[in-house]
């Protein structure tokens, strides 16, 4: 089975929305993004993960974000919704420059995460992701080796609670072994041949072992 680990290459990779309304505001290149709530605010974090070698139309088995934690916090707090650009190609808004909310399109697959207790330097995983990640795989232009751009929005949480995410930037400072990275598992989709003998053609699948399956 196919797996694969991707990373935030460059500190321009993780970006914080720094401020609510449209536009938005980003800042990137600090040691640590945070999500969750500021003061009523919704703050958000972008990631962009490069060079994703998953072919178009694959089935996504598992996919997570693994990240390390730059502060120790209290379970079920912080509530954030998981999505991804909805794009072949997608753009990361840049340092200091602002974007339009309607500029970006995400996919209509999320994942709502309750975060629990988290302890400053320790690494977690997300709740499995897959759905969202297969909505990008399945695009009709999606091509092995694009970026992929992942967001953490916030979802309710309550009142100046957030979580704080060890950046590229961060992960050195902080000794830890990498940054924040999207990684999984994914499986070969059978391919669909027509078989034909005596006139008839009939409808069967070749497995990724090369094996034949009669569909009728």
């Amino acid at each position: 089975m196919p797996s694969g680990k991707f990373y935030v290459d460059m500190g321009s990779d993780d970006c914080e929305r720094t401020s609510a309304g449209d536009p938005d505001s980003y800042t990137c290149g600090t040691f640590f993004v945070q999500c969750g709530d500021y003061e009523g605010d919704d703050v958000a974090t972008i990631w962009c993960f490069s060079n994703v070698t998953i072919d178009q139309g694959q089935n996504i088995d598992n996919m997570y974000f693994r990240f390390t934690s730059g502060e120790t916090i209290s379970g079920d707090e912080v509530k954030l919704r998981i999505t991804a650009m909805d794009e072949d190609a997608p753009w990361m808004p840049q340092d200091g420059v602002t974007h339009y909310v309607n500029d970006i399109t995400k996919t209509t697959a999320y994942v709502d995460w309750t975060v629990p207790a988290l302890t400053d330097t320790v690494k977690y995983l997300t709740p499995d992701i897959s759905s969202v990640i297969q909505e990008v795989i399945n695009r009709p232009g999606w091509q092995s080796g694009n970026d992929m751009v992942l967001f953490l929005d916030n979802n309710g949480s309550d009142t100046n609670k957030q979580i704080r995410i060890a950046s590229w930037d961060g992960y050195n400072f902080m000794a830890t072994d990498e940054a924040p990275t999207l990684s999984g598992t994914w499986s070969t989709q059978p391919i669909p041949v027509t078989y034909a003998a005596l006139n008839l053609s009939r409808e069967v699948m070749l497995t990724p072992d090369h094996k034949i399956i009669m569909t009728q």
